[in-house]
This record gives structure tokens, C-alpha cells and sequence, in this order.
């Protein structure tokens, strides 16, 4: 096990990011580079500390997959963050609730077994004096059974850091050495 938090480190110390760590240039990387896969993976594991302006412009992407907007979406609601009045977390979100009852999102991928649960989200939904601006087609919250993509070589790191994956850095320092 130790061996493993010393390739951790090494990596976390070593793996440069692609670039810098400020929401203009990981959008404009994004808009450059970014892939259907990359975009999945970067809203499936986002973390809502790492800031709001590189997650309203996933949620703005339509080639975004609608099974991990609608994760995104629901968690919010159901966290209560929804109860807040009028956030510009809060427009985000109903704007992303408009793009989800208009179909604006490919739906080519599904979630991991048990990844998406609706019942926060229903019960906060139904305290909501605003109810109508987050409800989604109940049809979207029948989640099909697809397959995950498979994981991009860079993603957004526990920092919130875009920068090559462990594992594709591990594989690079195999074949460099």
C-alpha cells in the first residue's frame, strides 16, 4: 500500500496540468480538446467547491451526456441547494432544467448501478414554492441501461486540477523509463 501513495504522490507532484488552473483557460482547453468521454467523466466528478463557471459551460454543451446532467441536476435539487431563490446557482440549474425538457442532451451512456437515486430529489421537489421551474419529464428519470465510455487519460484531478490521469501518467513513466 505504500508503494501506492508514493505513485500517488510522485504523480500528483509530477503529472503537469494541460493548463492553467483558472476557469478561463480550462474552458478554453475544453473548448479546444475536450471529448464526449472527458466531458462525461468531468460532470460525473465534479465537485461543486472547485467553482460553478467550468461546470455552466459543460451543462451549456449539447453533445453533454444527459445521464450525468441529469446527475448533476438532481443532486442539486435534492441537496436543497434549489430552496435558495434566485442564486445564479440557481438560474444555472433551471436553465439546465429547460435543456433537459427540451432533449437538448445526447443520451449515448448511462450511470453505474445505484449512482443515481431520485428520492432526495422528489422530496425536495415537493417543497419547492416554485415546483414547475425544476420538474424534468418523469420519463428522464428512468435511467436505461447503457454502457459508462471509457475513461479519458486526462480528467479533472481531487484539486480540481485538468491533468493526466494516474493511470496514464503511470503508463507514460513505464514506457519513458
Amino acid at each position: 500500500m505504500d508503494d501506492y501513495f508514493e505513485i500517488l504522490k510522485d504523480w500528483h507532484a509530477n503529472a503537469p496540468a494541460v493548463c492553467a488552473n483558472d476557469d478561463a483557460s480550462q474552458i478554453d482547453w475544453l473548448k479546444a480538446n475536450s471529448t464526449a468521454e472527458l466531458k462525461y467523466y468531468s460532470l460525473l466528478d465534479w465537485n461543486w467547491d472547485w467553482g460553478t463557471a467550468v461546470l455552466e459551460w459543460l451543462l451549456e454543451q449539447s453533445d453533454s451526456d444527459q445521464s450525468v446532467v441529469l446527475l448533476q441536476f438532481t443532486n442539486y435539487v435534492g441537496s436543497g441547494s434549489a430552496a435558495y431563490g434566485d442564486t445564479p446557482e440557481n438560474k444555472m440549474m433551471q436553465a439546465t432544467a429547460d435543456r433537459l425538457r427540451k432533449g437538448f442532451y445526447r443520451s449515448r451512456w448511462g450511470l453505474e448501478r445505484g449512482r443515481l437515486s431520485f428520492d432526495d430529489y422528489a422530496r425536495e421537489l415537493d417543497r419547492l414554492p416554485d415546483r414547475e421551474r425544476w420538474v424534468v419529464p418523469s420519463g428522464l428519470l428512468v435511467q436505461p441501461d447503457k454502457p459508462v465510455p471509457p475513461r479519458p487519460n486526462i480528467a479533472f484531478d481531487g484539486d480540481g486540477i485538468l491533468r493526466m490521469t494516474l493511470e496514464a501518467w503511470t503508463s507514460h513513466q513505464k514506457k519513458a523509463s
